[in-house]
């Protein structure tokens, strides 16, 4: 779709601003795409999905700090939109606030235990810990979900946890 088209001919739309600044994400064009969903935020200030979406442009400029801001923006407006805590855990992980990381993860798990990213972003944070009873239940958890993840737990990230038994027994 042509969403430059949409917003001639519907300058108010903040729909066709946060579709087009998801297009320009996309293609890596993340000042765009901050300018779009700013565009749309003015327009619906009580649109969580434009503070979700320019949090992740700003994650990816390295705007950390900001970039939290619109997560908080965005779980204020939208209590149970998961993808703004699990885009909290990263921002946390990053900044080195494992314990406030870890809350956003399980909090996003409140609400959709089912994804397994989240078990597996949950289990990377407890590893930087070195949480064993922890990582393994995350690691195990995501594993459960999603089989691919049985491959990354092979990664250095999980190094330190080698020679333990139950986590060679994920690994079968």
């Amino acid at each position: 779709a042509d969403f430059t088209a949409v917003i001639k001919f519907v300058p108010h739309d903040a729909v066709a601003y946060q579709m087009r600044s998801l297009v320009y994400a996309e293609l890596g064009n993340l000042q765009e795409a901050i300018l779009d969903s700013d565009a749309a935020i003015k327009i619906a200030p009580d649109y969580a999905e434009a503070y979700h979406r320019r949090a992740l442009s700003k994650i990816g400029l390295g705007q950390y700090e900001e970039a939290l801001k619109d997560c908080e923006a965005c779980i204020a407006l939208a209590p149970d939109y998961v993808e703004a805590y699990v885009a909290k855990g990263k921002l946390h992980d990053l900044l080195d606030m494992h314990q406030e990381a870890i809350q956003s993860y399980q909090q996003a798990i409140s609400l959709d235990a089912l994804t397994a990213s989240t078990h597996w972003y949950l289990a990377n944070t407890f590893s930087k810990l070195q949480d064993k009873f922890n990582t393994l239940t995350a690691l195990s958890n995501a594993i459960t979900l999603d089989s691919q993840y049985k491959k990354r737990a092979k990664s250095k990230d999980f190094a330190w946890l080698q020679d333990n038994a139950n986590f060679q027994e994920l690994l079968k």
